[in-house]
């Protein structure tokens, strides 16, 4: 496993969460299209005539994929959330577990991972570096079938 592979394995959790945050969107939207439909339907009080489809039903199923779609994300983020902290406690540096889990787990940004740990940017990538490589070390092996099924 490259480094490159462990920082994608760590992501995630980033991308599946923004993946379902964007699933539920969808579903609002459909579902909002839905009420609509439905509202300019009562207040006509007949449909077009011609039309043979039932597009409240074919929303209501589009919704109900999108959301067994969005559960089983939900499944699939709720494992790795309680997969990936376990994974970084395995390395012995305390300052190391520090820097991934603030950078994989909260998302931090450089600049605030930086600050918050008082070291300049430019050092706490070369400790982000070096916790990667550490990372690859312990888990290489078990996670390069894991990296390769990501969302």
């Amino acid at each position: 496993m490259t480094t490159k592979e462990a920082k994608r394995y760590l992501d995630q959790t980033k991308w599946l969460d923004e993946n379902i945050e964007t699933t539920q969107q969808e579903i609002d939207e459909l579902r909002d299209g839905a009420t609509s439909a439905t509202s300019t339907l009562d207040a006509t009080g007949s449909r077009s005539s011609g039309i043979t489809s039932d597009p409240v039903g074919n929303t209501a199923v589009k919704v109900a994929d999108l959301m067994r779609e969005r559960n089983d994300k939900v499944n699939r983020l709720i494992a790795l959330k309680q997969e990936i902290p376990t994974r970084i406690e395995a390395l012995p540096d305390e300052r190391l577990k520090l820097i991934l889990r603030k950078k994989h787990i909260l998302h931090q940004s450089w600049g605030k991972l930086a600050s918050d740990m008082r070291y300049d940017q430019r050092h706490i990538t070369r400790l982000y570096h070096r916790a990667l490589v550490l990372f690859c070390e312990i888990h290489g092996e078990d996670l390069e079938k894991d990296v390769l099924k990501c969302p």
